[in-house]
């Protein structure tokens, strides 16, 4: 008998996620294991599959919900019963519809859904973003030939933290060509940096204007209305005004990471 319900925890959001697809939901209680748990989450996701979707339903983002379509895909939620409706031709696959889901619900707790690579050093998370190409699955593995944990090398959550004015990084299911995370957790963000291939390494300080405009083309979030596009902003304008960033212009070698604990030791030591 097909699986009716999965329970995960992603970026400390609970997910029940209920679909009559049992062949989706086997898909991703396999790549989702990490995520896994026992307890039933805060939203229930429903994922339906309909032939055709009807074009008429107009879009919405208050604080009770929010409905928005775009192409194959719906989402339509209610804040205070805490249920999403995902409705999708067949065309898209399970982690296009979790990512989407998932993407607007982060955006919703203050948070993003940023194209990048999340790694973790001394208990802190050091982001690298970028388009696909700019070396995020590099520079993981580079990472983890050096023991370091990694939370991400495609998708990383960024919420803000429990305490203080910092935000945290957090690892997800939506993985890239590393195909895994060492834990489904995360940690504070030392720093986010914007990836760019060069003949040598540099990092380069962004002023948070420049830090914003980067961040804000690397966001994975799903097309709505001018009101859900506000709040994308506003999240990104709070984490440009609190996290350091930076350009990392690098070589893709073993002494990339010696490089980046200095030149950050002398940013901090310069403030």
């Amino acid at each position: 008998m097909a699986q009716e319900k999965i329970n995960l925890k992603i970026a400390g959001l609970g997910l029940s996620i209920e679909s009559p697809d049992g062949k989706m939901l086997g898909q991703i209680e396999k790549f989702c294991s990490k995520f896994a748990v026992a307890e039933k989450g805060e939203w229930t996701l429903r994922i339906e599959r309909r032939a055709k979707i009807p074009a008429s339903d107009e879009t919405f983002w208050n604080k009770e919900g929010f409905r928005l379509h775009s192409g194959p895909v719906r989402l339509a939620a209610d804040d205070r019963a805490k249920t999403l409706r995902v409705t999708a031709t067949l065309k898209p696959g399970w982690g296009d519809l979790l990512r989407a889901a998932a993407s607007v619900l982060i955006v919703r707790r203050g948070g993003i859904l940023l194209h990048g690579a999340a790694i973790v050093d001394e208990g802190r998370a050091r982001v690298f973003f970028g388009p696909s190409g700019r070396g995020k699955t590099t520079l993981s593995r580079l990472a983890e030939k050096e023991g370091k944990t990694i939370l991400t090398d495609e998708s990383v959550a960024i919420l803000p933290s429990a305490v203080g004015r910092g935000f945290t990084a957090w690892a997800t299911p939506f993985y890239g060509e590393l195909g895994r995370v060492t834990v489904a957790g995360g940690a504070p963000i030392e720093f986010a940096a914007l990836l760019e291939h060069a003949p040598a390494h540099r990092l380069i300080p962004l002023p948070p204007k420049r830090f914003f405009k980067h961040v804000a083309g690397n966001c994975f979030f799903f097309p709505g209305n001018r009101c859900s596009v506000e709040a994308l902003f506003d999240n990104v304008e709070k984490l440009a005004e609190n996290i350091p960033g930076y350009i990392l212009q690098f070589l893709p070698n073993r002494t990339l990471w010696n490089f980046i604990d200095d030149r950050i030791g002398l940013q901090a030591a310069a403030k």
